[in-house]
């Protein structure tokens, strides 16, 4: 995780899982989306979160950048609960790409920290152990 978090564009973190005792990834088991970090506003994305439930909502919206190139903007009010939910290029139902995450939202949008050159570094540290 970014020591400046708070800073647009470092609000993200990697978490890597141990293999269950049958030596399968959770990826294995759950499925896994594809993720790029070469978040580019591009059509609609996906926005999947939990405010305020304990069963996933989705809305989507065309992106556009915010803040620079380090948030994502997507028009989808979630509320509180949803950080951390994956905004999803393409096909959200069939394989869509994960390009952000969302960090926060006001009354007219949501805000996702794009997975840029910062998470790609997170990433491969992770798979590095």
């Amino acid at each position: 995780m970014a020591e400046n978090w708070q800073k647009d564009g470092l609000d993200v973190a990697m978490l890597e899982m141990n293999p269950g005792r049958d030596g399968r990834n959770i990826s294995e088991v759950t499925g896994a989306q594809p993720i790029s970090f070469l978040a580019e506003p591009s059509g609609p994305a996906h926005f999947f979160g939990y405010p305020y439930t304990d069963r996933v909502l989705h809305c989507s919206g065309v992106t556009t950048w915010a803040s620079g190139k380090t948030l994502l903007r997507v028009p989808c009010l979630m509320g509180m609960g949803s950080s951390g939910g994956p905004y999803l290029s393409g096909d959200a139902a069939a394989e869509g790409t994960v390009v952000a995450v969302n960090i926060s939202g006001d009354g007219k949008a949501s805000y996702g920290t794009a997975l840029g050159a910062f998470a790609q570094r997170l990433y491969q540290q992770s798979e590095s152990g």
